[in-house]
């Protein structure tokens, strides 16, 4: 029942605007991932621009890569809420 749940679930998310596996990946995976020249070592929507404008104004403690599994994750809640 689980696996079918997550199946429709992800096909579900044809409009997200980023790669479907992120959701599944783990901080280190998205890291490996996307540290590569094509990508300039970031996540390409979730930059590290943006990542230390939360950790100045104290938003963020976190290390880049763990912020963009939050972020991403986070993301997915709120697709899912919205469809």
């Amino acid at each position: 029942m689980f696996l079918s749940t997550l199946g429709t679930a992800l096909s579900l998310r044809k409009a997200t605007p980023y790669d479907l596996n992120d959701f599944l990946f783990s901080p280190s995976e998205l890291q490996h991932k996307y540290e590569t020249p094509v990508h300039h070592s970031e996540h390409p929507h979730f930059d590290r621009a943006l990542w230390l404008r939360a950790v100045n104004a104290g938003a963020c403690e976190l290390g880049y890569w763990q912020w963009v599994f939050e972020q991403v994750q986070a993301d997915d809640d709120t697709y899912l809420l919205r469809h």
